[in-house]
């Protein structure tokens, strides 16, 4: 096999849609051939951008509208990732946020939710990817977005500011994560949300959620409805922000010791 029947095979595949394989296709197209040489033609065909290679052997084609910038942002090949290596997952805290148009994150991030086993974050293709674990994902509140290469899993706005509050340290802190859920005021809607939803996290984190839309962003029915769902389950005293609990105000209806000033940038 010449490098070029290689990088013919690859450019073929844009035109029947396709942008995505793996090290395994590579060996089935050409079972003739010697592994280290298809791994070689695979780097060279990655040195001269043709292709990037986001994970272990797995390879996307690059489009050309990222030619220039020899980059491909991972929300156009996440799907076909996570197929590839037969796990769930959803897309997640600011980068779910951004796709309903909050954006608060750094372009050289992306976030996405997996359950176990772990999966280690990492530097790709010039994106870091940090994968988050939660024990069970709430499927029913996962929405499938279209983007030109099919369908992806992306948190709900409201699974998206829980999980912006249970996740606050890992944005920058709980001011940073009310500045983003400002942004998504308009588009949640905790009255018609069941409460298998809440049963995903600490009830802590419902308390700090309400807290937040009642106090600080003024969505007062919002918070209402959160607010008969922490007294069903059976809320207790808790911090706003983990960590010193004396000296500070408490809010009697939410049971939060408020022991964080919340600042929410314009």
């Amino acid at each position: 096999m010449e490098r070029e029947t290689l990088l013919k095979r690859i450019e073929k595949l844009p035109w029947k849609g396709q942008y995505f394989f793996t090290y395994s296709d590579v060996e089935k197209w050409f079972p003739d051939k010697d592994k280290q040489y298809l791994r070689v033609a695979l780097s060279r065909l990655t040195s001269k951008g043709k292709i990037i290679s986001p994970w272990r052997n797995f390879y996307v084609v690059m489009p050309t509208e990222y030619a220039l910038v020899g980059k491909v942002p991972p929300i156009f090949y996440i799907g076909a990732l996570m197929r590839s290596l037969d796990r769930d997952y959803y897309i997640c805290l600011l980068s779910a946020a951004a796709m309903y148009g909050s954006s608060h994150q750094s372009p050289q991030s992306f976030s996405v939710m997996v359950p176990p086993p772990h999966i280690r974050s990492g530097i790709k293709n010039g994106t870091k990817l940090n994968f988050y674990e939660k024990k069970e994902l709430p499927y029913g509140y996962v929405n499938k977005i279209k983007n030109r290469i099919g369908y992806i899993n992306v948190s709900s706005p409201e699974l998206t500011v829980l999980d912006l509050i249970e996740y606050q340290a890992a944005v920058g802190g709980l001011s940073r994560a009310v500045t983003v859920i400002e942004g998504l005021r308009d588009k949640l809607n905790f009255e018609k949300m069941d409460i298998d939803l809440y049963k995903n996290f600490h009830l802590s984190t419902v308390q700090r959620l309400g807290y937040v839309l009642d106090t600080v962003i003024g969505l007062k029915k919002q918070a209402e409805a959160i607010y008969s769902i922490t007294k069903y389950l059976g809320y207790r005293k808790t911090v706003l922000k983990v960590g010193k609990l004396a000296g500070f105000s408490y809010d009697e209806k939410w049971k939060i010791i408020v022991n964080q000033k919340i600042e929410v940038d314009e």
